[in-house]
């Protein structure tokens, strides 16, 4: 599995100040665009929730799986925030880079 960090999402559009909490209940509204290469950018209405890494291994540990590895990468294959810059292939936030996780992976089986 591998997902969008959770700390991504408590920052302001610009990443200046935090927002949110980590994990929370709530979830966001926001308008939103595709962010692959498809020529039609329409933006639509996007709701997601916003789940810190505890909740993510409870989750897993309590449906009995056992965790094989874990990794947090301080980029995106993907080009998400206005304010990205590249570097071979991988995106950081122009500013912030190599400061916070963006991706973190799990690697899991049944027990």
């Amino acid at each position: 599995m591998i997902e969008f960090h959770a700390i991504l999402w408590m920052f302001d559009d610009s990443f200046q100040y935090i927002e949110s909490a980590y994990s929370r209940e709530e979830p966001y509204v926001m308008l939103s665009e595709t962010y692959t290469d498809a020529k039609d950018k329409e933006q639509y209405e996007e709701i997601t929730w916003n789940h810190g890494l505890s909740k993510v291994f409870q989750g897993l540990l309590h449906n009995n799986m056992q965790i094989i590895d874990f990794e947090e990468h301080d980029y995106s294959p993907y080009n998400l925030f206005d304010n990205m810059s590249e570097d071979n292939g991988k995106f950081r936030i122009t500013g912030m880079e190599n400061l916070i996780p963006l991706l973190f992976s799990i690697v899991a089986e049944k027990k």
